[in-house]
């Protein structure tokens, strides 16, 4: 028994050591990166989704004001979860199946889905500045908190504020670094997201075409 084994045995259940051995095993014999291309990608090089629809109403809400479109939950939901597993790197095409939609149908779903993504995409750039202004504020007062320390220290000695002004400063510095790290990692990756669904290729397979 090797060394991580040996520890992993103190803190873990046979249950949980079970379950880990077996997703290494799983691991070790799927390969997920060939899994993806034989599944989602197509022959034009496209990862596709796949969506079946009956009416217009599946995919913009039947909520919508005239001239002010917008998508409905279910069909967003529904296309993030299969965009999920795809790679960052492949292009992305929506394949609408079914409907039987005239030029200018297609045209309004086509505007109202790249409007989403688009909409969607731009709050994580919104996002983005929020997330650094406040990663830039934390780090700030984490530096003038430091500043203060420096000052105690040369004028006041050993004081009560000059111990415990270092607290709040390493609280502040380590604020500002769950955001950098963190948080931003988590929006960026949204943002990367949003814009590969705002650029996806969206085509029309018509119920006669299934046929």
């Amino acid at each position: 028994m090797g060394d991580n084994q040996m520890f992993e045995s103190l803190f873990l259940s046979r249950r949980d050591l079970q379950r880990r051995q077996n997703l290494q095993k799983y691991k070790s014999k799927f390969d997920i990166s060939k899994f993806i291309k034989e599944y989602y990608i197509d022959d034009d090089g496209y990862a596709y989704i796949s969506a079946n629809v009956d009416d217009i109403d599946d995919i913009i809400s039947p909520y919508s004001v005239k001239g002010y479109d917008w998508i409905n939950p279910d069909f967003a939901d529904y296309v993030e979860e299969s965009f999920y597993f795809i790679p960052i790197e492949e292009k992305v095409k929506l394949e609408i199946c079914g409907g039987n939609f005239s030029d200018k149908q297609k045209a309004r779903i086509e505007k109202v889905i790249s409007s989403y993504y688009s909409l969607k995409l731009g709050d994580k750039e919104l996002d983005l500045n929020q997330n650094r202004n406040r990663v830039i504020s934390f780090i700030g007062i984490g530096l003038l908190i430091l500043g203060l320390y420096f000052i105690f220290s040369l004028f006041a000695g050993e004081t009560v504020a000059a111990e415990v002004i270092p607290i709040f400063f390493w609280t502040f510095l380590e604020g500002g670094m769950e955001l950098v790290i963190y948080d931003r990692n988590d929006i960026m990756e949204a943002k990367m997201d949003a814009a590969q669904l705002a650029n996806m290729k969206i085509t029309f397979l018509d119920e006669e075409e299934e046929d």
